[in-house]
């Protein structure tokens, strides 16, 4: 019969539900033994749910504009963002708006599909380093909207927030998508507009990263 120190029965009831029932010398009773029998008979060991929030980096590149499959030009206009591709060993890529001294929306969109570990029902974050060339006269801010595609050419409800500021000063920018209708292998259709009122002077948005927060089972 093994026997476990009291540290090590600690650990072994912290970590696995099985273990839950240990007495100190590490036997388990008749009635407990028979929690871990399913209604034939066979053996079965429930594992703690551990959950960990996996980070995937979105591609700038990734993004195209939002009413046509062409990618997002060089230079922001006519309402879409514009990817810089920054020079190698000193700049790197991210994205802009239009530069003007009025009120502009730019918008650049994507697709996301939530990865077998995903948690079903849990929230989903997005995040935007993002900030503006200088500080706005009016006002500058960002809006995300989020669509579960449905697999017949439509989707459902939108499941993003509202628009979160954006100053002079680059900072994240977490925008919370609702992830109760979501399981894992759902796409969601993804669409980002930089806005800014900016009058008397020329400004733009640039967003130097996206990163998505997705709460996955642990390995």
């Amino acid at each position: 019969m093994a026997v476990f120190t009291a540290a090590q029965l600690a650990k072994l009831k912290a970590n696995c539900s099985l273990f839950s029932a240990l007495a100190a010398d590490g036997a388990l009773n008749v009635a407990d033994r028979l929690k871990y029998l399913d209604t034939t008979g066979i053996p079965v060991i429930p594992i703690a749910s551990n959950t960990e929030n996996a980070i995937h980096t979105i591609n700038p590149r990734d993004l195209w504009k939002s009413d046509s499959s062409v990618v997002l030009p060089a230079a922001a206009a006519s309402g879409e963002l514009g990817f810089i591709n920054g020079t190698s060993g000193s700049a790197s890529a991210y994205l802009r708006g239009e530069t003007s001294a009025t009120t502009k929306a730019n918008t650049g969109r994507f697709h996301f599909v939530l990865p077998p570990r995903y948690v079903a029902g849990s929230d989903l974050t997005l995040v935007l380093h993002a900030k503006t060339l200088s500080a706005p006269v009016t006002s500058a801010g960002i809006v995300v909207t989020a669509y579960k595609m449905n697999g017949e050419a439509g989707v459902g409800s939108n499941l993003g927030p509202a628009a979160i500021a954006v100053t002079a000063v680059y900072g994240d920018k977490s925008f919370t998508i609702t992830g109760a209708s979501l399981a894992p292998g759902d796409c969601l259709d993804i669409l980002i507009t930089a806005n800014i009122a900016d009058n008397g002077s020329n400004n733009y948005v640039i967003i130097g990263s996206l990163k998505m927060t997705v709460p996955s089972r642990a390995i």
